[in-house]
């Protein structure tokens, strides 16, 4: 296998994120992560790629099989998703499955949202799973079809993200992927109206030990610091008078199926 062949296997996302609460008061915070884009079917082979990235062992920064899907080192991930998407009612040839997550660092890592894009052999996408994570070691997907390159899915929130905010409303997201990046919005409406938003706007970069080590020692709330920074400002919501819920149960099915609203562009690529 050649260097470019290998190079595919996994990149580098620069992302810059941020979140803002709507009501009862506007409060916004943005940080900056680097997330990995991984071909699941060929992380083996970005062994190698650079030293200071490992994969399925430790290292400054570490991908792991067993940190996502079904966490379970019997279950590989294409079968998960390849599950995930039929337990939402879609039937899928899938060529290639990309997983768009944050590392460990240090063997740490929280991942509050990692999102799943398959594509069919002419490398346009087919659908999303959208792996959303709380800070209590909870999970849940939310699942749909798409056929372009931005377009926007609904799903009923059902899932506990925040004791700040009920279990109620739905999501929208608005995804965007291009093989030089990703752009995705989600918002929060409760009874039509916005609640919150967070975005995820990443930049694809090849993967160079020089970049592993400027994300290290330049970027502050990756992994333990974003955990850091949410109970920073659950605090700081506590303290401004923001009402505490209860962790309700979880949903009684770990996937959710998230509708399309419209087509907004032309198809991600066109055929060869």
């Amino acid at each position: 296998m050649t260097k470019e062949e290998a190079a595919t296997s996994l990149r580098l996302m620069r992302s810059l994120t941020v979140h803002q609460r709507e009501t009862p008061f506007v409060r916004r915070f943005a940080y900056k992560m680097l997330f990995l884009d991984v071909n699941i079917d060929r992380a083996e082979q970005a062994r190698g790629l650079a030293r200071l990235l490992s994969i399925n062992r430790a290292g400054l920064f570490s991908w792991h099989v067993k940190d996502h899907g079904a966490r379970r080192e019997n279950e590989g991930l294409r079968t998960w998703a390849e599950n995930a998407f039929a337990s939402a009612g879609l039937q899928l040839e899938i060529a290639t499955l990309r997983l768009i997550c944050l590392p460990r660092v240090l063997g740490y890592s929280f991942r509050p949202i990692s999102v799943w894009l398959a594509f069919d052999h002419s490398d346009h996408p087919q659908g999303v799973i959208y792996e959303v994570n709380n800070t209590f070691g909870e999970t849940h997907s939310y699942v749909a079809a798409i056929d372009a390159d931005k377009v926007q899915h609904e799903a009923a929130k059902c899932f506990h993200v925040s004791p700040f905010f009920d279990v109620d409303g739905k999501y929208r997201f608005t995804l965007t992927y291009a093989p030089t990046g990703l752009k995705l919005l989600v918002e929060t409406f409760v009874e039509n109206r916005r609640t919150h938003l967070a975005s995820l706007v990443c930049a694809a970069k090849p993967v160079s030990d020089m970049r592993l080590l400027r994300a290290f020692f330049g970027l502050p709330f990756m992994s333990f610091g974003v955990t850091l920074a949410i109970h920073w400002e659950a605090l700081w919501l506590w303290l401004r008078g923001a009402g505490y819920r209860d962790k309700p149960e979880l949903p009684s099915e770990a996937v959710s199926r998230a509708l399309p609203m419209q087509k907004i562009a032309r198809p991600l690529a066109p055929k060869d």
